[in-house]
């Protein structure tokens, strides 16, 4: 998960000295009513069909007739499952998104972070001087806009959210740069590393939380 699919960055211990730490998450309000919305369309779609799957299994009739066609046989099998899989990504995702939280502690010598998800936690650590610097982005929804202040690393996926706010002022910028020590960066550098728009076209509503 990219660091601007978290939704809430909230500071545990204030933004004035170091460490840093931070727990960040989605909104569950949000998450929870895309999850209870995807989750009746598939019952209104897969239900019926295997409904009518078990009438045709009862059936001797239809059995019989679909025993002397594999290949439609086959056809209908590969329907049902391809419409499980359309439905059962996507709601996997929805869960594994609202169950999921990441712990932030930034030191003057290291970032550390631990994901815990519904399937498994993980941790990883970085040096704090890997990093590139710190990009002051703006993502738009159909919500409206929030701001960002990413940590920025080579590799996307160690890079980390910082803060999050309908606006971030010049002074928190540089209140944070002289912190941690290292440079804002242009925005544009964390589309050139991939880090933005994995979910830019989802229309989800954004939560904002910051300290």
């Amino acid at each position: 998960m990219r660091p601007e699919s978290f939704e809430c960055v909230t500071m545990t211990n204030g933004s004035a000295s170091l460490p840093l730490r931070s727990v960040q998450g989605p909104v569950k309000a949000t998450s929870l009513a895309a999850l209870i919305f995807l989750s009746v369309v598939a019952a209104c779609v897969i239900v019926p069909l295997l409904a009518l799957a078990g009438y045709a299994l009862q059936s001797a009739e239809i059995r019989q007739a679909i025993l002397s066609q594999p290949i439609v046989s086959f056809q209908l099998l590969a329907a049902i499952l391809l419409w499980l899989f359309l439905f059962a990504w996507p709601l996997k995702s929805l869960f594994s998104r609202l169950t999921w939280r990441r712990a932030v502690e930034i030191t003057s010598e290291s970032v550390a972070v631990r994901d815990t998800r519904s399937f498994g936690d993980s941790n990883w650590t970085a040096p704090l001087s890997s990093y590139k610097g710190i990009a002051h982005h703006t993502r738009s929804s159909l919500s409206g806009t929030r701001q960002e202040l990413v940590l920025v690393h080579p590799d996307a996926r160690r890079s980390v959210l910082l803060l999050t706010a309908e606006h971030i002022s010049g002074s928190d910028i540089s209140r944070i740069t002289r912190l941690l020590a290292l440079p804002q960066i242009a925005a544009a550098e964390l589309y050139r590393l991939g880090s933005i728009g994995e979910r830019r076209a989802t229309g989800m509503s954004f939560g904002v939380s910051a300290a």
